[in-house]
This record gives C-alpha cells, structure tokens and sequence, in this order.
C-alpha cells in the first residue's frame, strides 16, 4: 500500500485527492492521511499566482514532515479579478503532487462569483465563510 499525503485536513480537500488518485491508480492501494500545513499564503490567496503558490508550499511541507510517504498533495482555492472587471471575481485551485523524483502541477476550471458572494470576499472573508453568508 502506498501512502498519499494531503497538506490539509479539509474533508473536501481529501475526498478530491482520494478520488483523483483512484480514477488515475485503480488497481493500486492507498493510505491517505490530512495534516495541518502551513500554505504561507493569505487565508484567502487574491490571485493566480498566490494560489498556486499556496499549493506548492502545502505540498513542500507536506513532504517535509512526512518524507517517508509516497506522494504528497497541496491544494489551494484561490480568487482572481475577472480581467477589465475589477468587481467580479473567479475562483478556482491549484493542485500540486509532488513524488519521489517527480512533480506536476494543475488548475481547475474556474468560474465567475455571484455578485453578493463576491462582494463578501472582497470585504475579506474567506469564499467558504462568504458562500454560507450568500
């Protein structure tokens, strides 16, 4: 059995990587295991590149304190600025694995806010907490 680490301990976060790894590995045999990690980006990364780089360093401390594991997994959801529409915004994630000699990165499709949930991130809360208030 193989051991997948996740850089989170979201529910969510989880059941996305356990079910990726299935549909990519399913004749292989995982242990998956969420930890608390650091993504050294705001609570609510404002851009592409802060998203992405939320990931990455999700995935770098994941590895760090558990070297022994097979893979390991930072995700990170973000939001941007529709470009020339400062008032809408798109969200989206990236996703990061890392392995033993290798790494791959990807983003999920994005989408546009609705307009009251976009205006409670831009007021600074975090997307999860403006969608229960929306």
């Amino acid at each position: 059995m193989r051991t997948v680490i996740v850089g989170s301990t979201n529910p969510v976060k989880l059941t996305a990587v356990q079910t990726g790894f299935g549909a990519i590995f399913p004749q292989e045999r995982f242990y998956f295991r969420g930890i608390d990690v650091l993504s050294s980006v705001s609570a609510q990364p404002q851009s592409d590149a802060e998203t992405l780089q939320g990931a990455r360093q999700r995935a770098a401390n994941a590895q760090e304190q558990v070297p022994e594991a097979d893979f390991w997994v930072g995700i990170e959801g973000g939001v941007d600025t529709l470009p020339g529409e400062s008032d809408n915004l798109l969200t989206f994630a990236w996703v990061v694995v890392h392995s033993a000699g290798q790494a791959g990165c990807a983003r999920t499709g994005a989408f546009v806010l609705p307009a009251g949930v976009a205006e409670l991130v831009h007021s600074g809360l975090e997307l999860g907490e403006a969608d229960d208030q929306a």
